[in-house]
Formats: structure tokens, C-alpha cells, sequence
């Protein structure tokens, strides 16, 4: 009987630790893309019920998140009016509403924030995984190390994922 084995290899161009959660987070990201691949505008933008996010929202809600945490907390910067923009910066679930976005724009747009992001962390090395970086959103200042940005990056994308994978099997009636 053959066995098959599966791995995680780290991602090349990165110092070896880093190249493992880079890793991590593409592979949590492709299941996202294939997850929304075969979307319709209409599925994209239907809210389910009231309290529920569309699938684009949510979607668009990933791509903030993963822009912010890394270009502005981890480059330590305030991030500019044409970058909250491009990242659809409180644009997501703050105004959810139908905007005619197809697959192929949300995972163009999850796809070049992830460049941007992986281009600025190629770098840095392992050690500043431990290295602790201020968040200002919110109420109050918290500090996070890279590695807890790292891990929580993987598993927002993943939480949101399994949201979106249940509201379209809801839409679609599976």
C-alpha cells in the first residue's frame, strides 16, 4: 500500500522560519481562492440575512486586515489615503454592498496585497519574529511580535474562510 505524504516546505527567498509561515498562509490562502473561484457577482455580493456578511465583504474584510497588519503595524507607518483605498481600508463589512466585484477581482486584489506584504517581510529575518510591533487601532496601543502577526494572519484566513465557505453553501442550497 503506498503512502502519501503531506508537508510544508518553506517558501524560498525568505529566512527559513519566515519561509515556513509564508508557507502556511499560502496554503490557507489558495483553499480561500479556490473557494471563491467559481462565484458569480450576484453570489459575491448576497447577504444571506441581515446579520450576515456578503462573501465579498468578507473577502474585502481579508484584504484590509492583511494590508494594514503588515504595511502599516509591521512597516510602522500610517498608511496613506490612496493605500486605505487599494486595500478597501473600513470598505468591507463597515459597507457592504453590492458592487458588481467578480472572483477574479477579489482574488486579484487578496493576490497583490500578499506581494506587497511577502516583498516587504523577504527583508527580514528570523529574528525579528520575536521583535514586537505596536497596533494603534482601536482604543488602546497593543504589541504583537511577528510571529503572533504571522499565526493570527494564518488563522483570520482561515476563520473567514470556513464563514464563507458556509454562506455559499447556504446560497447555493448545499
Amino acid at each position: 500500500m503506498e503512502i502519501q505524504k503531506y508537508g510544508i516546505e518553506p517558501v524560498a527567498g525568505f529566512s527559513p522560519a519566515m519561509g515556513y509561515y509564508i508557507a502556511g498562509f499560502e496554503y490557507a490562502r489558495s483553499r480561500t481562492r479556490d473557494m471563491i473561484r467559481d462565484l458569480t457577482p450576484v453570489e459575491i455580493a448576497t447577504r444571506t440575512m441581515p446579520e450576515i456578511y456578503s462573501i465579498g465583504a468578507i473577502t474585502l474584510h481579508l484584504c484590509e486586515c492583511e494590508y494594514y497588519w503588515i504595511q502599516s503595524v509591521v512597516r510602522e507607518r500610517e498608511l496613506s489615503e490612496e493605500e486605505q483605498k487599494f486595500a478597501h481600508m473600513f470598505d468591507g463589512m463597515e459597507n457592504d454592498v453590492d458592487r458588481g466585484f467578480d472572483a477574479d477581482y477579489l482574488i486579484g486584489k487578496l493576490d497583490a496585497i500578499s506581494q506587497l506584504n511577502h516583498d516587504h517581510l523577504k527583508t527580514m529575518d528570523d529574528k525579528m519574529l520575536d521583535r514586537f510591533f505596536i497596533s494603534r487601532y482601536g482604543e488602546r496601543n497593543q504589541e504583537f511580535s511577528l510571529r503572533e502577526i504571522l499565526q493570527r494572519r494564518i488563522d483570520h484566513e482561515a476563520n473567514h474562510r470556513g464563514q464563507m465557505a458556509m454562506i455559499k453553501r447556504m446560497i447555493r442550497g448545499r
